[in-house]
């Protein structure tokens, strides 16, 4: 049995942290407070007092988590715009603007109204996939109506201009020179400021320039001289005559009294009380269960309580996972809203980035949890704050935002200049039993529908190129993380459940921490309920501005069954509460994760290879105008013809183009009863007629092989332009045509498309890279049937 020790008071012990309060406060406006110090303070303070950024609650800014392409857009706005000019009645410009509205959709519809934005070239926007440097760039400067330079020869990418442009403002002093950057919130403000575009005042009154206060001073000196002398005004912030203090409002207890003299300011206070936390069976899975319940109230001024380090006494830690802080934020005296987690240091839980406001005059209480996972060795563990740790309470002032420092135990002196802390330990316990649910399994594999290789284009992301199957056996199972291989080439990864047409996660190099190896990882949440199946649909994205350097290579996603940088899925039993592991075959079979297949050693899971290329063709169809059952002809005749289509070309801001030019094409030509002259096979466009390629034939028979090669040397045009077609006829010579031994039949065809594994056919290429096979969905394209009875 596992016997939890949680640290209690008999008597309401009190933290107590002081600060001496200035006694006049500015009226100006308060910073982040979690940017004070930062290394890009300056330009997110610069928005901020603009009112282009507000920040995300509690006076906290979050500068450095990653930011979306809609929250960059929206920041990007009302830097450009303010106010107005922000929004349109349009909410539907894009084709993932479908279902329930969303906050930016409005932002966005007025941004490619302004052509700020284009989209993808899908037609979708994916305001929730990080933003990128290259992207950021082009956004602002056609937002500000930059001037970008021209190139007489092209470039080499769509965002090489913009780049050019950022480089000129001597934005790479902040940022990696890498247009792939992912942006945090205060690169953001810095990419902002360097660019020098107008920044715009948002929903407040901007500073009144030089000339404006002289000659509003002139004018008071006027009247002054013209009228008598009036009585001065509390509140309209000027130390007038007769006052001590305006500070720009009549509220007392702000350092200013509202008759405009100066008030002694009592230093701030927060007093937590640890209270004893309810003992009792815990079972094996038990969520949320309370280490530390504290109660809070503030003297002297509200306090907002941003960072707190709890000890965890010796004990059975390894039997708890999810470590959070959670506080009563409705009034009801019940913590329900979490407000940080944290993860082991040691015997340390060092929960930081906390923004828990106690306002003076209440109490909020304040609880640590965290998970049971399945106990197996009786153990006994504990909490408490470390008093004689001076770092063990982190909070601020709200009325001079100001640290307040210093603690100590109320019975014992205080250590340094100023404070007053004190913990008193008392009996209680929780005891947790030893048994519980048993975990699980989780089975992940390949989907039962095939995927079939294809040809991936630049800015495309609408393939699936792996699909998988999860099933969760013995209880419901959280998937917590997955980890792919095989697809470092591409940014990122898009991951969806079933027929979902919306992405739930992106997997990402960033998400696999300081070193990826290779991997992208998605940070995932999502419950494989019990007996029951999960199908998990990926789609990569191919950057749009790099045909150039990814023509060639090639992905084919996997899950391994283990990495030096991260497990391939992690998952954690929802009843059970154990952490699944890979399986292990001369192991136990609860709480395992078992890849390929339910039993056995874990096997990789590769999915099929695809090909990245500049371009494609994307469909061969028959193009002969002569309908079925056409007669065969003595003498010279087309056998068939065939129209090979290209896909789209770049997009407008990209200047490079790269048609698919075919190399070999072999073809199947089916005779009966006809005697076809092998030394006469030619290739035609019939655009130019009168240049032709002579082809070979194999040994006659039922179905006549015919290579025609080095077409790309040859006169015949077999160039494709991108988004055009180009047709190819087929011409034979045909010497005799048997009577009495049933009909006459000539067919041409090319055959054994679609298949990766399948070459020998065509051989083509994006002005980069050579294939030789089509990503088609047809396996084989048939021209006109000729026959004669």
């Amino acid at each position: 049995m596992v016997r939890v020790t949680m640290i209690s008071v008999r008597r309401f012990a009190l933290l107590s942290l002081s600060v001496l309060v200035p006694l006049a406060v500015g009226a100006q406006m308060v910073p982040f407070l979690d940017v004070v110090g930062h290394p890009h303070a300056a330009q997110v303070e610069l928005l901020h007092a603009r009112g282009v950024v507000e920040g995300t609650g509690y006076g906290l800014f979050r500068p450095d988590i990653l930011l979306n392409r809609a929250e960059f857009l929206k920041i990007l706005m009302r830097a450009v715009y303010g106010d107005t000019g922000a929004q349109t009645g349009d909410t539907s410009c894009f084709a993932d603007f479908v279902g329930s509205p969303q906050w930016y959709w409005g932002v966005a519809c007025a941004a490619k109204a302004r052509g700020i934005i284009e989209g993808y070239p899908d037609g979708t926007f994916r305001g929730q996939k990080n933003v990128i440097l290259a992207e950021a760039l082009k956004m602002s400067i056609d937002g500000w109506k930059m001037q970008i330079p021209s190139y007489p020869s092209g470039t080499a990418n769509w965002y090489d201009p913009y780049i050019d442009v950022g480089a000129s403002k001597r934005i790479f002093d902040y940022f990696p020179y890498d247009p792939g950057h992912l942006l945090t919130r205060s690169e953001m403000a810095v990419l902002l400021v360097s660019l020098g575009g107008n920044i715009a005042t948002v929903g407040i009154e901007p500073p009144r320039s030089a000339s404006s206060v002289s000659s509003a001073a002139s004018s008071v000196a006027s009247s002054s001289s013209q009228s008598s002398v009036t009585s001065p005004v509390c509140g309209n912030g000027k130390v007038e005559t007769g006052e001590q203090c305006d500070d720009g409002n009549s509220v007392a207890g702000d350092g200013c009294s509202s008759q405009c003299v100066i008030d002694a300011v009592l230093p701030a206070e927060l007093l937590l009380a640890v209270q004893e936390t309810p003992s009792g069976m815990r079972e094996g899975g038990s969520k949320d269960v309370p280490l530390l319940t504290i109660d809070a109230a503030a003297r002297n001024g509200d306090v907002l309580l941003t960072g707190l380090h709890v000890q965890v006494m010796t004990g059975s830690i390894a039997r708890l996972r999810n470590f959070r802080i959670r506080f009563d934020a409705d009034g009801d005296g019940m913590p329900e809203k979490v407000a940080g987690n944290a993860v082991l240091a040691g015997n340390t839980l060092p929960f930081s980035a906390l923004a828990v406001p106690v306002r003076a005059g209440t109490i909020v209480r304040i609880e640590v949890i965290a998970d049971i996972l399945l106990t197996v060795d009786p153990q006994a563990i504990g909490a408490r704050i470390d008093p004689e740790n001076q770092e063990s309470v982190r909070a601020i002032s709200v009325r001079g935002f100001t640290d307040l420092t210093g603690i100590h135990l109320d019975d014992q002196p205080c250590p340094v200049a100023s404070c007053a802390v004190t913990l008193s330990v008392g009996g209680g316990a929780t005891e947790l039993p030893t048994t519980g649910p048993a975990a699980g399994t989780l089975t992940v594999m390949q989907d039962s529908v095939p995927v079939r290789s294809r040809q991936l284009l630049p800015g495309s992301a609408d393939s699936v190129v792996a699909r998988f199957k999860l099933h969760a056996s013995g209880e419901d199972v959280r998937v917590t993380g997955l980890a792919f291989s095989g697809a470092s080439v591409v940014p990122y990864l898009e991951l969806y459940q079933g027929s979902s047409a919306m992405p739930f996660a992106s997997a990402t190099a960033s998400d696999c921490g300081n070193s990826s190896g290779g991997l992208l990882c998605a940070q995932t949440d999502f419950v494989v309920m019990q007996d029951r199946d999960v199908t998990l649909l990926i789609r990569a994205q191919i950057p749009a501005g790099s045909p150039r350097r990814l023509s060639g290579r090639s992905i084919a996603v996997t899950l391994l069954p283990s990495s030096l940088q991260q497990s391939a899925v992690e998952a954690i039993g929802v009843q059970s509460g154990v952490a699944f592991k890979l399986s292990d075959p001369l192991g136990k079979q609860e709480g395992r994760i078992f890849l390929g297949s339910a039993s056995g050693a874990p096997q990789a899971l590769v999915g099929p290879r695809h090909d990245i290329a500049a371009s494609r063709i994307v469909a061969i169809e028959n193009a002969d105008i002569h309908p079925d059952g056409s007669p065969v002809q003595l003498g010279l005749m087309t056998a068939g013809a065939l129209r090979f289509r290209a896909s789209p070309g770049p997009g407008k801001i990209a200047l490079d183009s790269f048609p698919p030019r075919l190399h070999t094409l072999v073809f199947t030509l089916t005779t009966q009863n006809v005697d076809i002259d092998p030394a006469t096979i030619t290739l035609v466009n019939p655009r130019t007629p009168s240049a032709a390629k002579t082809c070979t034939a194999g040994e006659p028979g039922t179905s006549l092989v015919i290579t025609c090669t080095h077409l790309e040397g040859s006169a015949v045009q077999t160039v494709i332009p991108q988004g055009d077609v180009i047709t190819l006829a087929l011409k034979v010579n045909v010497r005799k045509i048997a009577k009495g031994s049933g009909p006459a039949v000539l067919q041409l065809s090319l055959p054994n498309l679609g298949n990766r594994t399948q070459t020998g056919t065509i051989e083509w290429d994006d002005s980069q890279t050579t294939y030789h096979w089509l990503d088609l969905d047809q396996t084989i394209v048939k021209s006109t049937m000729y026959r004669s009875e």
